[in-house]
């Protein structure tokens, strides 16, 4: 047994602002350490710093952080190494180290980078708030807060932060979607007044995934709302990756948090290292004790609208090519045998962006009163758990209804639609258990696999099929 198989695999996230002077040495350096430690991902120095994406045995990346540290002191030392476990084929496959402009790409393309790098750098960023810190000014609200996604808007769509304003009043704190294809459409977000007089005057919260991008954001918001706008800006500290490392249950995190490798997308229980015996992390943070609950999903296809939040294959907008969520039955719409139909399938995609309202509202019906999420929010009780089970129930009715039905024909495309948005939901691990544990549902779940699959499919169930498999291995 290799020592990456007793310790496992991780993705090392990392980065440091620091001043590089002479990148290609730099750049050979790091090149050779990674090879030697066989670790495999992306590197990026700059004359301003270094931004990492690395993966490996668990054990090896801990090396490769502690010589960093102690060889490159002046570099690394404060650097915040963060190590979160993964499945060996969610390693990288190859290595790549270069030389960049930028740490992050704030300012890509743009022919005055080095005055606008000079004058972001001029500026103090916002105030680092520690996950705990974060968590509290959430949990008291407030009035004057405004919370500032800096994250892209395929990033976004999966999971993001939410809070009400104060303790017994419905209203939530508002949250701040520049709506970005490219961190580097962020400058010119930041420049219109409109955009501007949301945070004027009030306590702004940004966040991204691991904290690099709201370093230079921060500045930028703060040099664009002037001296003496009044405004407070804050920054979560290590980003949404520490926040979910100390509340593994997600706290007021909603949804999962798109990742930058492999793994595509990853919830609180697997943001962090899974040994617990391992000091990677220690120090940072009293961990939550995880609670057993997948985070509910808050995508949506962008096409049916059923809940849905994995970025499988590659589905572009058709217009601007950024991803799109693309549900199963939907992907099998846009894969027809029709070459010319498929492509033409393909071209029609559209994100919110180009086509602003185009994600629908989840389509398929479980009650006279809408779809799963719907039937959730008329649940009496608006507790998570509760909102789930009164989903279930609802749409367990609706199984065993077509299940019972003697009209095989009539039934088999509800039955394809209604499997459908159950496999949508039961990406959620409680829902999946509660549809286990229901004997009398699970048999007509069975039933309709025969008569979703039993039909001559039009277009709008060309896969049926494969949701019935998926469905299958869910539930087994």
């Amino acid at each position: 047994m290799t020592s990456e198989q007793q310790g496992g695999f991780g993705i090392l996230l990392f980065y440091e602002f620091s001043t590089v002077n002479d990148t290609a040495a730099l750049v050979r350096e790091l090149q050779g350490r990674c090879q030697a430690a066989s670790l495999a991902g992306r590197l990026r120095v700059s004359a301003e710093g270094v931004n990492g994406c690395l993966s490996g045995g668990i054990r090896r990346c801990q090396e490769f952080c502690a010589r960093l540290q102690s060889d490159f002191a002046e570099l690394f030392a404060r650097t915040d190494f963060k190590l979160s476990s993964c499945e060996e084929r969610h390693c990288f496959k190859s290595l790549k180290v270069w030389e960049s402009s930028e740490v992050c790409g704030l300012f890509a393309g743009d022919e005055d980078l080095a005055a606008k790098q000079l004058a972001v750098d001029d500026t103090p960023v916002g105030t680092h708030l520690s996950p705990e810190k974060w968590h509290e000014v959430l949990s008291k609200g407030g009035d004057d807060l405004v919370l500032f996604d800096v994250r892209n808007r395929y990033e976004t769509r999966i999971g993001r932060f939410s809070a009400v304003c104060s303790e017994g009043e419905g209203s939530k704190v508002e949250l701040v979607d520049p709506l970005t294809r490219f961190y580097s459409e962020t400058p010119a977000f930041l420049e219109k007044q409109d955009n501007l007089e949301r945070f004027r005057g009030k306590k702004v919260l940004m966040y991204c995934t691991g904290g690099v991008r709201c370093e230079q954001a921060s500045a930028l918001l703060k040099r664009n709302l002037g001296p003496d706008d009044g405004a407070e800006v804050f920054q979560l500290s290590g980003g949404i990756q520490r926040y979910l490392e100390a509340y593994p249950s997600g706290g007021f995190f909603q949804g999962s948090m798109y990742v930058f490798d492999r793994r595509g997308k990853v919830a609180g229980p697997d943001a962090g290292l899974q040994d617990s015996t391992s000091d990677a992390n220690a120090g940072y943070a009293e961990h939550q004790p995880p609670l057993p609950d997948a985070p509910e999903v808050i995508g949506r296809c962008c096409e049916c609208g059923v809940p849905w939040d994995s970025y499988q294959g590659r589905w572009p907008c058709g217009a601007c090519g950024m991803p799109l969520l693309l549900c199963v039955r939907c992907q099998g719409r846009c894969s027809r045998k029709d070459a010319k139909a498929a492509a033409a399938a393909r071209r029609a995609l559209r994100c919110e962006i180009c086509e602003p309202g185009r994600i629908a509202a989840p389509a398929v019906a479980v009650s006279s009163g809408g779809g799963i999420q719907a039937a959730a929010r008329q649940a009496s009780n608006p507790g998570r758990l509760s909102e789930a089970e009164a989903a279930f129930q609802l749409l367990a009715s609706k199984l065993r209804e077509l299940a019972s039905s003697e009209s095989k024909q009539e039934v088999a495309a509800a039955a394809a639609k209604a499997l459908q948005e159950l496999q949508g939901n039961l990406r959620n691990r409680r829902l999946r258990e509660m549809l286990a544990a229901d004997a009398t549902t699970l048999k007509a779940v069975r039933k309709l696999f025969d008569r979703a699959c039993g039909i001559e499919l039009d277009e709008d169930l060309e896969a049926a099929s494969a949701d019935v498999d998926i469905m299958d291995s869910m539930l087994r």
